[in-house]
């Protein structure tokens, strides 16, 4: 999510970048280092412009350089209500750009009024609307801007900060209506339209029961219609599919009854995916939407909560979201404001398990994912799972796996390890 690079420039500017960029991104707001003049430079988004296809991109307002003792900082608002921050590093050519985050989440109004000012068609209205869902938000501006300042004076004390503010005006980017929505309706065509939505829908419906092979191949039976040219350039067609898929499969999921916090996880990291590819070749190698379609059905599969009671979901919710923490019985019937011998039995009955297995299976699925993506420090490992006795959870993946922690690492590392592994549901 955030650009740390440095190169062509160092010391104290260096450190600042350091300072800013992890600030920012522990509050997921994206960062990229750009050079000085920017020329034609787009403004990122999480997909807006490339959802409504607009021309051309609004671009990076010019700000003159700092020096150190004087630091330029703009603050920028473009027509769709994302803002952004640009800072000019002194004694270099770079400067950082930060954002887009919003001031305050739109209401439907707002967006219905900013759509209807710029020509949206009404079709595009939700797809448009939940792309701002994955927009940070940051509503505390004094705090944004007091800590800019604290950080400048801090690494070039002495050093006045001069802010401006800078807004991309709504002409900057004019719609473009594709032309074909109003050409070819003949039949043959009518009838092309039909078999892709119905396709869309058959691959929506594998998703919602976490079928993953139904919905490959519902996938693949998409791609073999081709991409629409919609806006005339490649790259934001391919973003505009993979922004549309990721809507999509997000929708599929919460009908399946997936908690909210475990969506906007997977489909944060995705959309961020989607807004770093520079070019086509990329997008178009990285086979992200197969990514998406596994990934999807895999948290239906493991997340699912449709067919449980309204309080047996409020636990299995409970307990994904805390799962990386030492969960107890007693923790979980006060937070669940339960009978401790009501909620075992409510769960035993609803789950066909106890809790104490439930939980503790999931923590060693966590562990074996982990393993498999490298970690090898058995006791991070444990920690990472919410188990604080190394001795504990190594007597505990024994009894779930079959074989213990640091033989399955062995195995995992041996040459032919590529041709076993362990599966954890």
């Amino acid at each position: 999510m955030t650009d740390h690079s440095v190169s062509g420039f160092s010391g104290s500017a260096a450190v600042l970048h350091a300072l800013v960029c992890r600030f920012f991104e522990g509050i997921r707001v994206h960062t990229k280092l750009v050079s000085s003049p920017m020329q034609n430079a787009a403004l990122p988004d999480y997909g807006i412009r490339s959802m409504i296809t607009l021309e051309p991109d609004p671009v990076l307002p010019q700000l003159p350089p700092s020096s150190p003792d004087k630091i330029r900082i703009a603050l920028i608002e473009d027509p769709f209500l994302c803002h952004y921050i640009l800072l000019s590093y002194p004694e270099t050519a770079a400067q950082l750009l930060i954002g887009p985050y919003l001031h305050a989440v739109p209401g439907k109004k707002e967006l219905l009024h900013l759509f209807g000012a710029i020509r949206i068609p009404a079709s595009k209205f939700d797809a448009l609307a939940a792309c701002y869902d994955d927009i940070p938000l940051i509503s505390d501006l004094a705090m944004l801007e007091s800590f800019l300042t604290a950080s400048i004076q801090t690494v070039f004390p002495g050093a006045g900060v001069i802010w401006s503010k800078e807004t991309v005006a709504a002409d900057a980017a004019d719609a473009v209506l594709p032309a074909h929505e109003n050409e070819d309706s003949t039949p043959s065509r009518l009838c092309a339209v039909e078999a892709r939505y119905q396709i869309e829908e058959d691959m929506l419906d594998a998703i919602r029961r976490g079928s993953l092979e139904a919905a490959e191949q519902k996938l693949i039976a998409l791609e073999r219609q081709g991409l629409n040219n919609r806006s005339g350039s490649t790259l934001r067609d391919g973003k505009n599919y993979l922004i549309i898929m990721n809507t999509l499969c997000r929708v599929a999921a919460r009908q399946a009854g997936i908690h909210p916090y475990d969506i906007d996880q997977l489909s944060r990291k995705f959309s961020i995916r989607i807004e770093n590819y520079a070019n086509y070749q990329d997008l178009f190698h990285s086979q992200l939407q197969h990514a998406m379609i596994r990934q999807y059905c895999m948290l239906v599969q493991n997340h699912s909560t449709s067919g449980y009671s309204p309080t047996m979901r409020r636990i299995l919710h409970y307990i994904w979201i805390h799962e990386d923490e030492p969960l107890t019985l007693t923790e979980l019937a006060a937070a669940m404001h339960l009978n401790r011998n009501y909620l075992c039995s409510l769960f035993r009955r609803e789950m066909g398990e106890t809790l104490t297995n439930y939980i503790n299976r999931r923590k060693i699925q966590t562990a074996v994912r982990l393993m498999n993506t490298g970690r090898t420090d058995i006791a991070a490992i444990a920690e990472a799972c919410g188990i604080e006795n190394a001795n504990y959870f190594s007597r505990l993946f024994k009894d779930t796996e079959g074989i213990t922690a640091t033989d399955y690492l062995r195995m995992l590392h041996r040459p032919s390890a590529s041709s076993r592994s362990f599966e954890s549901d």
